[in-house]
């Protein structure tokens, strides 16, 4: 006989199904296995060699040859069957001769990084609560019980709203674990209510449920106040090549290795566990520590532009709940924010590891655009005397639009509409003249700031 393979463990199954959730595939029918599902997915596009999610794709059909456990697996309970938004993707696994069910929680979504920010001040967020409702839900639909074995997991946002779960349900008693892969963490605000809201030994049988696996270079599960027991946090080799900067926080390379020749292919078995975490690991939790020590005001003003501005990289382009970037969070973020990263990035112990990671040198300075505060004032002043102009634009269409009137008494009534819109124009041209002026002056600001830091440096 041949040697009998071992069976997946739930971490591995976990870190498997979370890579699955990066498929994309929201046609799957209730009931179907994995290996029904990988089957139907088989020759499309988007999944063979040189497709968006071939890695994803070619890692767990590895898996399910090598494991044929994985392929059994039927998935139930899928979030957008039960009405929930883009956003909150999840769904349920079932493990059917053992009785175990996986909750899987996709990673940010389009529409979500703005809900990130939040979540760095706030208790909580709309998807952190949506994500609870639907855990509530399918727990309540399904008709779990304690003679089931909930496993709940995800990546990235999906390890962070999983945590949340784990944390707020009331049906606490039915989780046996949480596995968080590079999940961030929470708010200040977040973990004190817990500690209110739950007694000593309450909130620590909640939290011992958490585990994290975390890629060894991972910049996200730093992020926040981290709850995870620290017996239970682990870090895996994950081979980047040093400029695929995105790479060290996508699930696929934990399950990368390297040919002969060097280059990256995947396999269907996730990669050994290291001793800790490495440069941009370090660096992220000291960076992260600094945000996290400013007023709560000023560190959602930063968070909210920095989250934008990864959304802008998606298809909504705006937060999916409505949220928006006001003037008072580019204040933030210019002001505080920026420097604060190029401080910590530039000066720090952990910014100069990072930078001798990445340039094989001490010091990387010389490889980063230096700020001139005399160039940036300068800026500034140029932006505000364009502003004037614009101004003095929307008084001459303003003005226009009165002359316009005259036109009516001989006879002229089509001029009516056109004598409104440019009253219109003229009053939205004013509006973003105004803004450009704001905007100069936080320029401004941000220039007297720069300069403070050049002649204080050492102190700062």
């Amino acid at each position: 006989m041949g040697e009998e393979k071992s069976r997946l463990s739930e971490s591995e199954t976990c870190l498997l199904l979370d890579t699955y959730m990066y498929l994309n595939y929201y046609e799957a029918e209730d009931g179907q296995k994995l290996e029904e599902i990988l089957a139907d997915l088989s020759g499309l596009p988007d999944y063979t060699a040189g497709g968006i999610h071939s890695g994803e794709y070619e890692i767990l059909q590895k898996a399910v040859a090598e494991k044929p456990e994985l392929g059994e697996l039927q998935i139930r309970a899928q979030s957008f069957q039960l009405g929930y938004d883009s956003g909150t993707r999840a769904c349920l696994f079932q493990e059917q001769s053992t009785e175990t069910v996986y909750v899987v929680y996709r990673g940010t979504g389009d529409g979500e990084w703005p809900d990130n920010g939040l979540g760095m001040t706030q208790e909580s967020t709309i998807q952190q609560q949506r994500a609870l409702s639907y855990f509530e839900k399918a727990m309540e639909t399904g008709g779990f019980t304690e003679d089931h074995r909930i496993i709940i997991t995800g990546h990235s946002k999906g390890g962070n709203k999983a945590q949340y779960v784990t944390m707020e349900t009331a049906y606490e008693n039915l989780i046996d674990k949480c596995y968080s892969i590079d999940g961030q963490g929470f708010s200040d605000a977040a973990v004190s209510k817990w500690k209110e809201k739950y007694s000593q030994s309450e909130y620590e049988s909640r939290t011992h449920k958490l585990y994290a696996i975390n890629g060894e270079n991972d910049y996200i599960n730093v992020l926040g106040q981290t709850i995870i027991p620290a017996e239970h946090i682990s870090y895996r080799y994950t081979p980047v090549e040093k400029n695929n900067i995105a790479g060290y926080h996508d699930i696929k390379y934990m399950f990368a290795a390297k040919d002969n020749e060097g280059n990256v292919i995947f396999t269907g078995q996730s990669n050994y566990v290291t001793g800790g975490q490495k440069e941009w690991g370090i660096f992220g939790r000291k960076l992260s520590n600094q945000i996290m020590a400013l007023d709560p005001p000023e560190r959602a003003g930063c968070a909210a532009v920095i989250m934008q501005l990864m959304e802008l990289k998606g298809e909504k382009k705006t937060g999916l709940n409505g949220e928006k970037v006001t003037l008072s969070d580019w204040q933030d973020f210019f002001q505080i924010g920026l420097p604060t990263v190029l401080i910590t990035f530039l000066f720090s112990e952990e910014g100069k590891g990072l930078t001798s990671f990445l340039f094989g040198r001490e010091s990387g300075q010389e490889y980063f655009y230096k700020v001139v505060p005399a160039q940036m004032a300068g800026r500034a002043e140029e932006a505000e005397q364009i502003a004037l102009q614009i101004e003095e634009i929307a008084a001459e269409v303003e003005a226009a639009a009165d002359r316009l009137k005259g036109c009516l008494k001989y006879g002229f009534p089509y001029s009516i509409g056109v004598c409104g819109k440019l009253k219109k124009k003229g009053g939205k041209i004013e509006k973003e003249a105004d803004q450009l002026k704001q905007m100069s002056a936080v320029l401004e600001t941000a220039a007297q700031l720069y300069a403070a830091c050049e002649q204080n440096i050492a102190d700062i």
